[in-house]
This record gives structure tokens, sequence and C-alpha cells, in this order.
């Protein structure tokens, strides 16, 4: 059985209080990417960090596990640490490269939505094609998307 390294734990890019405050209707987001190689992580927070700058969704924690995606999330310690940043409130907003990289189930995907709508949280997976009406931000007065 070949042991997968356990993920660095999740540091914030800026701490909630240092980051210039988000407008209400904003996002405060953290990446999440789930994968066994640590250049694919690197290349696919990047992307994500990337998505998120043209959206203009401040990002306040990159975190990730070096797993296979099919590892339930309750065994994954980067997935249980982006649920403590939501429950905490320090974020709003999950960005990961699809939802079925989160959840790999009809059933785990189901209960992740409810999870989510039960913590005011939502999740953008670019992927996985438009965000989800809640989870778009408002755009500056005068200017289009």
């Amino acid at each position: 059985m070949t042991k997968i390294p356990a993920p660095a734990p999740a540091v914030p890019l800026t701490t909630p209080a240092a980051a210039a405050p988000a407008a209400p209707d904003l996002p405060r987001s953290v990446l999440y990417t789930c994968n066994t190689n640590p250049a694919a992580v690197a290349r696919t927070l990047a992307d994500l960090r990337g998505f998120a700058a043209v959206h203009r969704w401040p990002v306040f924690h990159e975190v990730y596990d070096l797993a296979p995606p099919d590892t339930p999330r309750r065994r994954r310690i980067g997935w249980r640490t982006v649920e403590q940043l939501v429950l905490r409130g320090e974020v709003n907003a999950v960005i990961a490269p699809s939802e079925r990289e989160v959840a790999c189930t009809r059933r785990e995907r189901i209960i992740l939505r409810q999870w989510l709508s039960g913590a005011a949280a939502c999740a953008l997976y670019p992927h996985d094609g438009p965000p989800q009406p809640a989870c778009t931000p408002a755009q500056p007065e005068g200017e289009q998307p």
C-alpha cells in the first residue's frame, strides 16, 4: 500500500482582518483541489487563482489534499479544513475545479449541496459551467460581466 503524504496545513493568503474588506455581496473564497500529483495540485491552484482573479472573488485560503479524488471527504484532511473555514465564517465560497472532485457520488454531491446551503456558502466549479446565481458576485457599478 502506497502511503500518501499528508497535505500541508491551510495557510491563509491573507488573514481576514488584514485583507482589504470584501464588498458584502462578494464571496470570501477558499480554493480547493484534490489530486495525488503535487505538480497537478500546483497547476490547478494556479488556474483557480486565475479564475478567481478574473471574477474579482477575493481568495483568503488555498487548501488541497494529496489523495485520490475518490477518497471520501471525511478522510481528507484538507477538505475538513475547508469545512472548518466555512463553519467559522472565514469563507463563504468554495472554488474547486469540479463538483466531482469534491464529492464523487451523486449522493455525496446532494449532501455537499445541502451542507453548503445550510452553511450559507456556495461553490464555484469552473470545469462544470457557469456558477449558480447565488454564487455570482454583483458587478461593480457601470461594469458588465
